[in-house]
C-alpha cells in the first residue's frame, strides 16, 4: 500500500512541477503560482514519493514533466509540437526510466 502513496506523490510532483510551467500573463499571478506549486507542493510530494516507493520508480515518474508539458502548451498558447519535441521527451524519460533499472 505505501508503495502506491508514492507512486501517487510522484505523479502529483510532475504535474505540480508542469503547473509552474506554464507561464501566465500577469507577473504577480506568475511569481504566487510558481511559488506555492514548484517549490512547495511539487518539493513536498517528491519527498513523499521517495519516502514511500522505490527511488528509481518515484524518479521515473517525476521525470514525466516533458511530456506532461507539450499538452498545455499546445492548448493554452497554440504551438506547434514539432516530431523533434515528442522524441525528445519519449528520450528522455526512457532515459531516466533505464538509469534506474
Amino acid at each position: 500500500m505505501n508503495a502506491h502513496w508514492g507512486e501517487i506523490a510522484a505523479l502529483s510532483a510532475a504535474v505540480f512541477w508542469t503547473v509552474t510551467a506554464l507561464t501566465f500573463r500577469k507577473p504577480m499571478i506568475q511569481l504566487s503560482v510558481g511559488a506555492f506549486f514548484g517549490p512547495f507542493l511539487g518539493v513536498s510530494f517528491s519527498l513523499i514519493a521517495v519516502k514511500y516507493s522505490p527511488a528509481g520508480i518515484a524518479a521515473t515518474l517525476m521525470s514525466i514533466v516533458p511530456v506532461l508539458i507539450i499538452a498545455p502548451s499546445v492548448i493554452l498558447f497554440k504551438e506547434k509540437v514539432t516530431l523533434k519535441e515528442i522524441s525528445g521527451a519519449i528520450i528522455a524519460v526512457g532515459g531516466v526510466a533505464l538509469f534506474f533499472l
